[in-house]
């Protein structure tokens, strides 16, 4: 008998605990917390097979904090080319798979290079320290299926020239404008059940002036069969938009007519601002002869961005931009955040238009800054490209 699923996250009512709000699905379990740790100056880790071990890993930290900081536990700011991480998970029946399904394991970063074993086997690697990247682990069950064991190795040396690393000091102590490394894994780190053909990517665009919203999606391979995909927008309780479109390949996209939003009258209250930050969740159905395939959840905003006479317009009107640099660093914590309450925090205290040094924090920063009147520009890591450098990239 197939398990209930469990109450859904809710991003717009100010859910903060699921790692990606903009796709959300039930059945997920978290992997933050404490991890075997252990570092490996001398690269012996690979040819001592420390992936099928568990004596190498002689201490503990708190993912998802870098060791370098005192919230890991660790608080050890020398340098760390080789760091190995090691967490044990038995599966519950929230990540009980069916023969359609697949366990897909969720990196939200991890500084710079990683390669992942689970239960030994390894199932992928990824190069670039501030980009998610996941692993599709199904296969890795045959020999253990109620046991996960996810071993995690990490390479950030500190002298590659050609390694971006933002701010990030590249000699042994932080000075000047430079702050310390953060290595190994930084961002959350989560399990989830979903179809083997499942809904992979959402793009939402607003387009105010025709009151339409598009929506670009994309499927983790191509479907062998036309397939159904629906979509409905709300506001609370109400349903602003509702449409469908036959999908005979892996992306495809969507324009939703927002009836409401074409009436003048009501178009203030559905607009995005931050006076009056509205969201509006979003329910998107996968599914072939009636029979639903994949469901997720997500939300976007109705607001129109554009420049005119060398002013900043939002929804038509002027809004002053003020240049203000957030570092997107604690000192407890480092690049990662101490908590959704901190980034709240963060994102209230800065004007409108200030700029964020900010990289993969993207996702949860949306949701922990719901319904907080306040916006901001991003960056991340930037450097010229050297002769040899390597794009960001993942296998698995």
């Amino acid at each position: 008998m197939r398990n209930v699923a469990p109450p859904w996250p809710e991003v717009t009512a100010g859910d903060e605990r699921y790692p990606r709000p903009d796709l959300v699905r039930p059945y997920w379990t978290d992997l933050c917390g404490l991890w075997g740790f252990a570092e490996d100056p001398e690269d012996r880790g690979l040819r001592e097979r420390w992936q099928d071990r568990s004596d190498p890993y002689d201490r503990s930290i708190v993912v998802p904090f870098p060791p370098e900081s005192t919230l890991s536990g660790i608080a050890d700011g020398e340098p760390k080319p080789i760091v190995w991480y090691r967490r044990s998970v038995h599966r519950d029946a929230s990540l009980a798979l069916s023969d359609s399904e697949r366990l897909v394991l969720h990196f939200g970063a991890v500084d710079y290079r990683a390669t992942v074993w689970v239960n030994g086997q390894r199932v992928g690697e990824h190069e670039g320290g501030h980009t998610p990247f996941s692993l599709d682990v199904s296969d890795a069950l045959a020999l253990h299926p109620d046991v996960l064991v996810v071993v995690v190795r990490a390479e950030d040396p500190p002298a590659d020239a050609d390694q971006p690393r933002g701010k990030q000091t590249s000699m042994r102590w932080a000075a000047g404008l430079f702050h310390e490394r953060t290595t190994g894994i930084w961002q959350p780190v989560w399990l989830e059940r979903r179809p083997q053909l499942a809904l992979e990517r959402l793009a939402w665009t607003p387009d105010v002036p025709a009151a339409r919203i598009r929506l670009a999606v994309q499927l983790t391979a191509v479907p062998a069969r036309p397939l159904v995909l629906g979509v409905t927008l709300r506001l609370g309780d109400e349903i602003l938009a509702e449409q469908t479109l036959r999908l005979c390949a892996q992306s495809g996209e969507l324009e939703l007519t927002l009836e409401a939003a074409a009436d003048g009258r009501q178009l203030a209250r559905l607009l995005w601002s931050p006076e009056q930050p509205t969201l509006l969740d979003a329910d998107v159905r996968l599914s072939e002869c009636r029979r639903e395939l994949d469901r997720v959840r997500s939300y976007t905003g109705l607001r129109s961005v554009e420049v005119f006479d060398s002013r900043f317009l939002l929804n038509g009107r002027v809004y002053p931009i003020r240049g203000v640099l957030g570092q997107g660093y604690w000192p407890d914590s480092h690049l990662a955040a101490p908590s959704s309450a901190a980034l709240r925090r963060e994102v209230s205290s800065r004007s409108w238009g200030s700029t964020r040094s900010a990289s993969t924090r993207r996702s949860r920063t949306r949701a922990s800054c719901t319904g907080v009147t306040a916006s901001a520009c991003s960056c991340g890591p930037r450097c010229p490209a050297p002769p040899g450098s390597r794009p960001p990239r993942s296998s698995g």
